[in-house]
């Protein structure tokens, strides 16, 4: 669709904006899925003119960037009269300061450093975008975004990636989810073995990181034979996570055996209402290597591997003479071994539990 006919399609909903009946947050999502991306920053300042808004207003903001919109004067003025974070309050200075050429840094500085570090093009001139990063840095105060896609834009170079991090830390600028996302990610590619530095360090920041992140580095301590750090890891997410949410994180752990521990693992899946995967099913018939072990796999063979099928069998939930320890014990089991606390212990036996009521009232 022409840039110009988009635009005055568009002014229909920028009315329905402006009429203080409607909900503006409302009205764009109307026009999205009618088909209509935002081409211009007056969508947006509609929402901004507003005093609340449902989602936050600085990921409006960044929404409107990644669409590749140029923010208007006015929409940084709205916006700095919002009670924001100090950070936020900075990048939006920075660049009402870059559009009004008060600085040497480029008006388009974030697209300039994307581009270099090869994120949105396949050019990737990592010594240009550095020597960007740092006269922008020598001048304004930098949005976490920016440390990030330097970081992500180092990527073949670990030990520059962690310098810009301890630059943002150094800077003042807290680090996010993703930040700690890109150094995993580049950890593991990388093959380097220190990689659980960038599990711990986030708990130092307050920064919550993401299950992805944590199978990524699961991975990298079973690639390289690590099982205590892994069970380390695994005590953390059990002891502060009600649930992980990720089938991988149990999947990637679960290789590290033997097979009552993988049972157990299986437990922590189950009991958080998470569906059997091929790839735990592999594991699981690869780890029996004994006949008791095997009769078990046999069991859940027979179960179909799905969740409610298990929970419902007599033969995997119960401990019979001259069978395999069944799924509640290996839960125990596990639990020991990993000296997961008592309190911990008893909420995960607890999700199990609540798990087998569920099936057996449906």
């Amino acid at each position: 669709m022409a840039a110009d006919l988009s635009e005055k399609l568009q002014n229909y909903y920028v009315i329905r904006m402006k009429d203080p009946k409607e909900d503006p947050e409302v009205v764009l999502e109307e026009m999205k899925v009618d088909g209509l991306i935002p081409t211009t920053a007056r969508p947006y300042n509609m929402i901004f003119v507003r005093p609340t808004s449902k989602k936050p207003f600085m990921q409006h903001y960044e929404d409107m960037l990644e669409l590749g919109i140029k923010p208007e004067q006015s929409s940084l003025r709205l916006l700095l009269k919002k009670d924001l974070p100090k950070e936020d309050l900075n990048a939006l200075r920075m660049t009402q300061k870059l559009q009004n050429g008060g600085s040497k840094v480029p008006t388009d500085f974030q697209e300039r450093l994307s581009e270099l570090c090869g994120l949105r093009t396949v050019n990737h001139d990592c010594d240009q975008a550095l020597k960007l990063f740092m006269q922008a840095r020598s001048e304004i105060k930098l949005h976490h975004r920016s440390y990030n896609t330097m970081i992500e834009g180092l990527r073949n170079e670990p030990e520059k990636a962690e310098d810009v991090y301890q630059m943002m830390i150094a800077d003042g600028v807290k680090p996010t989810t993703s930040t700690f996302a890109k150094l995993i990610r580049i950890w593991h590619q990388n093959r380097l073995t220190d990689i659980d530095k960038w599990v711990y360090e986030p708990q130092k920041q307050n920064v919550e990181i993401d299950t992805v992140s944590l199978a990524t580095v699961l991975d990298a301590y079973v690639r390289n034979n690590q099982r205590g750090r892994a069970l380390q890891l695994l005590v953390s997410m059990l002891s502060t996570q009600a649930q992980s949410n990720n089938q991988n994180v149990y999947n990637i752990i679960m290789k590290f055996g033997p097979f009552d521990f993988a049972v157990g693992i299986l437990a922590c899946l189950i009991s958080e209402g998470l569906p059997v995967s091929a790839s735990a099913k592999s594991t699981l018939t690869n780890l029996a290597r004994d006949p008791l072990s095997q009769q078990f796999v046999d069991y859940l063979n027979d179960a179909q591997w799905d969740a409610r099928s298990i929970l419902l069998s007599d033969a995997i939930m119960i401990t019979l003479p001259d069978l395999h320890p069944s799924l509640v014990d290996c839960m125990k089991l596990l639990m020991r071994e990993i000296k997961l606390g008592a309190e911990a212990t008893e909420k995960r036996l607890a999700m199990l539990q609540a798990q087998v009521a569920l099936v057996s009232e449906s």
